[in-house]
């Protein structure tokens, strides 16, 4: 198996052209997905059921600016491990990032990632998360796939996912730990991205979104 020219474009332009830096990300993404058995191009059936389950929403933006060019939203309430295990929601998410950056936009501006918490169940979470599961979590995103991550929002966060968040931390750079923020209130986050996304009256912006329209 080899790279495609555009994923190793994406590497380059994540890496803001440094061929060395851009050859590093290339060579952890593929050490991940075959440790992980993951094909290097995820495709949509890979992860239906995931996919069907509403826990993540892709939002990108028609706005020009420096600007996030996309969101990626958990709806964390919809987390159901009987449904499918938390490996498939993580490749879930890596095929939404996949598809979200093959817009030159998303290459350039990065994307924010939301991650409601309100209404999670949270012995069910608790009960469904484990090690192998956080370990995977860290290495397909830190330094193996290209793209910026320019905000990072927890919404209702309770005590277990501060802690978590505390632990996985020192996993990740200065800059990405100054990028988490969290709020109890959506009118935060709608004034953070709510003028380049647009969001979900849930999420405190207008649209009216409908997930099984969608």
């Amino acid at each position: 198996l080899v790279l495609s020219d555009a994923f190793l474009r994406k590497c380059l332009v994540y890496q803001n052209g440094c061929v060395q830096r851009a050859s590093g990300t290339a060579e952890r993404f593929m050490a991940f997905r075959r440790a992980e058995r993951w094909p290097f191009r995820l495709m949509v059936w890979d992860v239906d059921v995931a996919l069907r389950t509403g826990l993540h929403w892709l939002l990108l933006s028609d706005v020009t600016s420096d600007a996030p060019a996309g969101c990626l939203v958990f709806n964390m309430a919809a987390l159901d491990p009987a449904r499918c295990s938390i490996e498939q929601y993580q490749k879930l998410t890596l095929f939404l990032m996949e598809c979200a950056t093959d817009a030159p936009a998303v290459q350039q501006r990065g994307v924010a990632l939301l991650a409601d918490f309100r209404q999670l169940n949270v012995g069910r979470f608790r009960r469904a998360l484990g090690v192998e599961d956080i370990k995977r979590g860290l290495r397909c995103w830190v330094g193996s796939f290209p793209c910026r991550v320019r905000r990072i929002w927890l919404l209702g966060a309770p005590m277990v996912v501060r802690w978590l968040i505390a632990a996985v931390s020192n996993f990740l750079s200065a800059k990405v730990r100054q990028r988490i923020r969290m709020t109890e209130n959506v009118k935060d986050i709608a004034e953070d991205l709510g003028l380049c996304i647009d969001l979900p009256t849930s999420l405190g912006g207008e649209s009216h979104f409908d997930w099984d329209a969608e």
